[in-house]
């Protein structure tokens, strides 16, 4: 059985799944990372904006949107964009992945 699924319903589908996978971030400040905007996750770091307005997203996470709808870069970088864009208020930025690696926060 075949299935069509058009682009709405992909991006959909898409940005459902992003908001699973960043449910229950939250923005902490961070003294190693003093010029820049830190989202965490159970501790971990998930996004970082630095000063220069550049997205930094985990690897882990880049690479779990990649596996999942099997799309390069640049449509995940339009996609966590415009997530970005709508559930965090992230307008004018650029997307990158591969910078941060999950750090471990004390939220203490």
């Amino acid at each position: 059985m075949k299935y069509i699924i058009t682009e709405n319903q992909m991006m959909k589908a898409q940005f459902a799944y992003l908001d699973y996978i960043f449910d229950g971030i939250y923005k902490v400040k961070s003294k190693d990372f003093p010029n820049s905007e830190v989202w965490v996750k159970d501790g971990e770091m998930i996004l970082e904006l630095d000063s220069y307005g550049q997205l930094w997203v985990t690897l882990r996470i880049w690479n779990h949107i990649c596996d999942m709808f099997s799309i390069e870069y640049p449509e995940i970088n339009e996609l966590i964009k415009e997530w970005g864009d709508e559930n965090l208020n992230l307008d004018g930025i650029t997307l990158h992945p591969n910078k941060i690696n999950p750090i471990r926060f004390n939220t203490d």
